[in-house]
């Protein structure tokens, strides 16, 4: 008989594969001797570093398949501006491969302090939920290389998104910076627009991403779409 792999054998498995192919200076944000002061101003650094018109890319060799897992992730890549983007995309994804409570649970922790939006969370429902509206199980694999109406929404693996910075800025509310994400799911854009924000504890957000919640077009008939995991 197979033996059933637990959720703990799954999640340090998944660990290390985030450890081993990541490089050293996102291992860094992990290291337990960094006070939140110290993180704060680290994390801010990479902020000021980041260029108008520069391209970033975040590639996910073992895309999570838990909250755990997500959260491993989330301490990877989270705070550096460009890992919340990809974050809320993961996340995107594990709604439509493993439940609206898991995908809402990723959601919420990559979403401003005031989690998913009551207009976001029925878009997911609508995008996802068999039965509601012409679904979309390829929504979020629209944002990542590789992927386009005519092979299905199938990206390329490692799953990567690439994105370029539009805007950065400094206000009472925080420090904000714009990307815009690639994108295919469009005939009229190749890109959408995100806004994030840092946090108090170091972590980047999602502050506002209007753009990110449009239906993705259908894809090309005769194609297949293979999913993510």
């Amino acid at each position: 008989m197979r033996k059933t792999e637990s959720a703990t054998q799954r999640l340090c498995v998944f660990a290390l594969a985030m450890a081993v192919s990541l490089a050293a200076p996102a291992q860094s944000w992990r290291t337990s001797s960094y006070s939140l002061n110290r993180i704060k101003s680290k994390v801010s650094s990479v902020a000021k570093q980041l260029k108008v018109n520069e391209r970033k890319t975040v590639t996910i060799d073992a895309l999570p398949r838990t909250v755990d897992e997500f959260k491993t992730l989330r301490e990877t890549i989270g705070r550096e501006p460009q890992g919340a983007v990809a974050l809320t995309v993961v996340g995107i994804a594990m709604y439509s491969e493993f439940g609206q409570e898991t995908g809402e649970a990723c959601l919420d922790l990559c979403n401003d302090y005031l989690g998913l939006t009551g207009y976001m969370r029925s878009r997911l429902k609508e995008w996802y939920v068999s039965g509601t509206n012409d679904p979309r199980p390829y929504q979020a694999a629209a944002f990542m290389k590789g992927a386009s109406p005519a092979n299905g929404y199938n990206p390329t693996k490692p799953c990567t998104m690439t994105m370029t910075v539009a805007e950065k800025s400094t206000s009472s509310s925080g420090e904000l910076v714009v990307f815009k994400l690639d994108y295919s799911g469009s005939q009229v854009s190749k890109w959408v627009k995100v806004t994030v924000k840092k946090g108090d504890d170091g972590f980047w957000r999602v502050h506002a991403n209007p753009s990110m919640l449009m239906k993705v077009r259908e894809a090309e008939q005769g194609t297949e779409y293979r999913g993510l995991w």
